[in-house]
């Protein structure tokens, strides 16, 4: 659906970011804690991703946006004509 309607999944990330800082009320995302500071398998899955595209998980991290892997990905399927 995303891949589809791009527009609308903005929105509505956008609207899940709100919700969820409105809920932590200015503390710490526990979510972000857990997955920055352990080795949780969800963290390895993510790492293996990012290495299919160039990026480290201390690169990503440090600019974490879902158009900067989107681009990565474009670039890496160009490459390789897939």
């Amino acid at each position: 659906m995303a891949d589809r309607e791009p527009v609308i999944a903005e929105e509505l990330e956008e609207k899940l970011m709100r919700f969820v800082a409105r809920k932590l009320g200015g503390r710490p995302d526990p979510m972000l804690r857990q997955i920055q500071e352990s080795q949780l398998p969800f963290r390895r899955r993510i790492e293996s991703i990012l290495e299919g595209v160039g990026l480290s998980w201390e690169a990503w991290i440090q600019n974490p946006l879902r158009e900067r892997y989107d681009t990565l990905e474009d670039e890496r399927r160009a490459r390789h004509g897939s």
